[in-house]
């Protein structure tokens, strides 16, 4: 049999929550592993902050306590360098200034950054919670915890800046060289910002150009803008392919860059076999409501989680004999996915139709959500909106099933999980008319105008009706379970197969 493609994979998004990279970082990693023509190797590394602890190069069987102290030295660098108070701080500060001055040092010098090995037998707690159980099901426990596993010490973040330090030093910018020999394909979940070992090639799993063409609604927006172009650029250069996540993205990236229509191919996300149609009672959505409420950390928004509002929440909804009916978006608070209007539809839809409709938001709070945050609170105070946080898979199946509409209203987006998991889950789907929306969901979805209030409130009773009319709701499931299909494990892994051995076998 011919040998397997050594294939390493980027898990470091999946240290982040649930939204949809990190989501699609862990199935696309379970998917893989389930290709018998690949050797997958999932590559544990920061986004912030570098990990410190030693590395381990080689299984070292005769010295096995060393290891794997070694080891457990990389899991607490995850989450804690060990140095507190004010002399750690110091040290702390005097540490990156050194590492810093020697690293830009190894960068000019084209010195490669060697990958570390983990072997997840002793730590699969740490594996399975940190990196895998937000999305996928427990079933997936064995398959993942059998993987290989190498360890990036330099932070993504750390890439990026030592590209950025060097361009006022050089006239042509440099990135630090990562020795991947033993791995034939490197799949990275963004714009990569190094330079791969010349046997390896690269594939950027493309999730969207939202940086460059909306760079307005992004989060620490000259940084991320200009890390985003010049790894995207760098990449371009030196040949990489790109799997994208929709044909939207791949049209946005071909405006940028037409001379890689040939290395950028459409492969749709993977969405988790947790989200199914199944019987669940509607009296639990009010105790996940009551039993996920967000607690903001700042100060100024403890009218979202004060004990008094708490209780007040907890109390109205038991105290509620009315049907519990709602609209449900899931999304992190950011500007371009447009939270604003869709509360100012809801506050129409309630004056002018519904008094007693309710409004549950799930995700966290992203960047640029004070306006947004200080418009909600008297809704969150008075018990008729709720924001909602850490809402594990299955529960967020449950609130899917029983909206009246799940509303996926953005501006912009890659691909956009929500629409593609309440369908799967039994609901019906309002969404913005921007291309990638018509593109993943067809006909399984109403659509409205984003910049409108009036034609989401339009939108909206639309998809009320075609709730609350059997036979058509009906016809809309079984529309909305043949999309739905198209982006399951065992409908995506084909085409990762695929896409992987060509390039795999490209010269």
């Amino acid at each position: 049999m011919k040998n397997k493609v050594r294939v390493l994979v980027e898990l470091r998004p999946a240290l982040d929550g649930y939204s949809g990279i990190p989501q699609e970082t862990r199935l696309l990693f379970r998917t893989l592993l389930g290709l018998k023509k690949m050797a997958v190797t999932g590559l544990l590394q920061q986004g912030g902050r570098d990990i410190t602890a030693k590395m381990v190069y080689a299984a070292e069987s005769e010295r096995p306590a060393a290891q794997i102290r070694a080891m457990s030295k990389i899991v607490v660098s995850f989450t804690d360098d060990g140095r507190r108070g004010v002399a750690g701080a110091i040290s702390r500060a005097i540490s990156i200034v050194m590492r810093g001055i020697s690293l830009r040092a190894s960068v000019i010098a084209g010195l490669s950054e060697k990958l570390g090995f983990f072997a997840p037998v002793e730590f699969e707690d740490f594996v399975w919670r940190r990196f895998f159980a937000k999305t996928l099901p427990v079933d997936d426990r064995p398959h993942v915890l059998a993987a290989q596993y190498r360890v990036l010490p330099l932070a993504m973040a750390t890439l990026h800046r030592l590209k950025i330090s060097l361009s006022g030093l050089l006239r042509v910018k440099r990135f630090k060289k990562i020795e991947t020999r033993d791995f034939d394909v490197f799949i990275s979940q963004t714009p990569f910002p190094g330079v791969l070992s010349s046997n390896t090639k690269l594939i950027v799993r493309y999730h969207d150009a939202i940086p460059i063409f909306l760079p307005h609604t992004i989060k620490d927006r000259a940084f991320h803008h200009g890390a985003h172009y010049d790894a995207l650029a760098r990449n371009v250069r030196s040949g990489a392919y790109f799997a994208c996540v929709s044909a939207a993205t791949r049209n946005d990236l071909l405006k940028i860059f037409p001379e890689i229509e040939d290395r950028a191919v459409v492969i749709h996300n993977t969405v988790s076999p947790i989200y199914s149609e199944i019987d669940s009672p509607k009296e639990l959505v009010k105790d996940i409501v009551s039993s996920r409420l967000f607690r903001p950390l700042a100060k100024k928004y403890k009218a979202l989680s004060s004990s008094h509002v708490d209780v007040f929440t907890r109390s109205r909804l038991n105290a509620d004999q009315q049907d519990f009916e709602y609209l449900l978006m899931v999304s992190t608070v950011e500007p371009r996915k447009n939270h604003t209007s869709l509360v100012a539809a809801w506050e129409l839809l309630r004056s002018r139709h519904n008094e007693a409709l309710k409004l549950v938001l799930v995700g966290d709070l992203g960047w640029d959500y004070a306006e947004f945050v200080d418009a909600i609170v008297p809704w969150v105070e008075r018990g008729e909106l709720f924001l909602l946080s850490n809402v594990a898979a299955p529960d967020l199946r449950d609130l899917y099933k029983h909206a009246k509409v799940t509303i996926c209203p953005s501006y912009a987006e890659g691909f956009d999980y929500s629409g593609v998991e309440a369908m799967m889950s039994g609901g019906v789907v309002a969404a913005s008319d921007i291309p990638v929306h018509r593109e993943v969901y067809e006909d399984a979805c109403i659509y409205f105008n984003p910049y409108s209030v009036e034609s989401i409130v339009g939108g909206i009773r639309e998809a009320i009706s075609l709730r609350n009319a059997s036979e058509t709701f009906a016809e809309y499931r079984r529309c909305a379970k043949r999309i739905s299909a198209r982006y399951t494990a065992e409908a995506i892994s084909p085409r990762w197969d695929e896409f992987i051995q060509s390039v795999g076998s490209a010269p």
